[in-house]
């Protein structure tokens, strides 16, 4: 699946998650949802490099030799934290009795998709 294809189902998952806000909460909120996907497709790209390459990587230059932390580690690191600052933001905009998790057996989606990306952190 293409970068594009995965961003516009995360489009849509979050699209229908967050259906219910008022029409003009869902509108301002429209393009947040957007960066999200973006966000979350570009993630899944970064954690694919860290996870099959050096965590710290050496540069040589004509004189010495730097030991630093991989780009891509650095840039999700900084990526997923402004990830969990939209999410956060999104999830305000919420009614509070969406935001308590349901009584019924069925686990709440928004719950089991941060679970599932805060698993891949580990």
């Amino acid at each position: 699946m293409t970068k594009e294809e995965r961003i516009q189902n995360e489009i849509k998952r979050l699209t229908e998650i967050f259906k219910d806000l008022s029409e003009n909460e869902f509108n301002s909120s429209k393009k947040l949802i957007e960066n999200l996907a973006f966000m979350s497709a570009t993630l899944d790209d970064l954690m694919d490099i860290v996870n099959n390459d050096k965590l710290i990587v050496e540069t040589v230059n004509a004189t010495q030799t730097f030991t630093k932390e991989n780009p891509a580690l650095t840039a999700y690191n900084k990526m997923y934290a402004n990830y969990i600052k939209g999410l956060q933001q999104l999830i305000s905009l919420l009614p509070e009795e969406n935001k308590k998790t349901n009584n019924s057996d069925e686990p709440d989606e928004l719950i089991s998709y941060l679970k599932k990306k805060n698993k891949r952190l580990k």
